[in-house]
C-alpha cells in the first residue's frame, strides 16, 4: 500500500464521528441491529452506550423514579441482606438491555465492572455526577 493511501486511510479513521465510532463497536462485538436499538428507544425513551473496552460493552437506560424507590427500600430493609455490592448488580440488571445479564453475570464479570456501570446508570438518570458541578452557576 502506497503511503498515499496509508496516510487517506488514517485520516478517514480520525475524522470518525462519535457515532460512527460507537457503530463499529456495537458491531465489533456482534450486538444489537440498528432496529432492535431504535426498538429500545422506542420502548425506553433515551438508550446509552458504555464501553470498558473494544470488546465490552453494555446498552442500557436509565433507572426510573418508582425503581430506585424499591431498590431503596429493599436496600434498607434489614431482612433483605442486600449489600451495596448487591444493589449495584440491582440497579444494572434492571437496566442494561444488552448483553442478556442474568443474576450471576456480574460475579463472574471484572471486579469493577457492575459498580463502574450502575455509576453510569445513576449519573444518566439524572442523579448527581462530575458533569452536574459544571452546570451550575451563581446568578
Amino acid at each position: 500500500m502506497s503511503e498515499e493511501v496509508k496516510e487517506a486511510a488514517a485520516t478517514e479513521e480520525a475524522q470518525s464521528s462519535p457515532q460512527e465510532v460507537i457503530t463499529d463497536l456495537i458491531k465489533n462485538v456482534a450486538g444489537p441491529s440498528a432496529a432492535e436499538i431504535e426498538k429500545f428507544k422506542a420502548t425506553h425513551g433515551d438508550v446509552f452506550v458504555y464501553a470498558f473496552s473494544d470488546t465490552e460493552l453494555y446498552i442500557f437506560r436509565s433507572l426510573k423514579r418508582n425503581e430506585f424507590r424499591d431498590l431503596q427500600m429493599q436496600l434498607m430493609d434489614p431482612k433483605n441482606n442486600m449489600d451495596q455490592l448487591t444493589y449495584e448488580e440491582s440497579i444494572c440488571n434492571k437496566c442494561v438491555l444488552w448483553p442478556s445479564v442474568d443474576k450471576d453475570h456480574f460475579a463472574k464479570s471484572k471486579g469493577g465492572t457492575a459498580t463502574s456501570l450502575a455509576e453510569q446508570i445513576m449519573m444518566n438518570s439524572n442523579f448527581t455526577g462530575p458533569q452536574s458541578v459544571a452546570l451550575v452557576a451563581k446568578l
